[in-house]
């Protein structure tokens, strides 16, 4: 069990023993549970080759629950509890509910998303987007992520969980020049520390931008240095 896991059960379990201290329950002094320290700093995104590997190895539909990840940043629970009332088509918006802020938050779809979501309502019946088994359910977390687990293996992509794909999202979007503020609000951070993980992707782009930049300018720049040391 990965200790991020952990630390939400011991979570669950200081504020019980809290609430049995309020209400007299227990009267002794609660013992200090600690957490374990778990590092929120690693970002593995996805190569432009191995999403499409990975995409093309993925069946339906977890293929589809990929292509929204990765076009939207939504977070596996996020993209499971979509309901049909949550999606905008005229205006070409997701609208996320039961965040971790406990806020709304509104995500906008581009053309893949709009197209994989509107794919699918014309042939869902019920509430959610990705329907269960059982009548007015949705796709449980648990099978989605053995799925994905087995679809990465095969597709041969190496030290990648579902969770990552949401790391791609934004490490995309940073690569592309867009604005961590940007970036923020997409994924629904709290603060902007959250996001500030993904600023060294944009660091390197925009000195690979400055090397290319080189390329045109280096002659030019030799000439204008030997001639200032002439006239020196």
């Amino acid at each position: 069990m990965k200790h991020s896991t952990i630390n939400r059960d011991l979570d669950l379990l200081r504020s019980i023993l809290n609430k049995a201290t309020a209400w007299g329950i227990i009267k002794t002094k609660l013992p200090k549970i600690k957490s374990f320290k778990v590092d929120n700093t690693r970002v593995r995104y996805l190569e432009e080759l191995e999403a499409q590997k990975l995409v093309q190895t993925c069946q339906e539909p977890l293929k589809l629950i990929v292509l929204v990840a990765l076009n939207t940043g939504l977070r596996r629970s996020e993209i499971l509890n979509l309901k049909w009332q949550d999606i905008n088509f005229t205006e070409r918006f997701l609208t996320v509910r039961e965040t971790k802020s406990k806020k709304n938050r509104h995500v906008p779809m581009n053309q893949q998303t709009f197209d994989v979501l509107h794919a699918i309502f014309r042939h869902t019946p019920g509430d959610y987007a990705f329907p269960g088994d059982k009548p007015g359910s949705h796709l449980s977390e648990s099978y989605v992520t053995h799925c994905f687990g087995k679809t990465v293996k095969k597709a041969g992509v190496k030290d990648f969980h579902l969770h990552d794909l949401r790391h791609t999202f934004a490490s995309w979007l940073v690569m592309s020049g867009v604005g961590l503020k940007t970036v923020q609000e997409l994924l629904g951070h709290r603060t902007y520390q959250m996001t500030l993980k993904y600023a060294h992707l944009s660091l390197e782009h925009r000195q690979s931008a400055i090397d290319i930049l080189a390329r045109r300018t280096g002659k030019l720049g030799a000439k204008r240095i030997e001639r200032g040391t002439n006239l020196a």
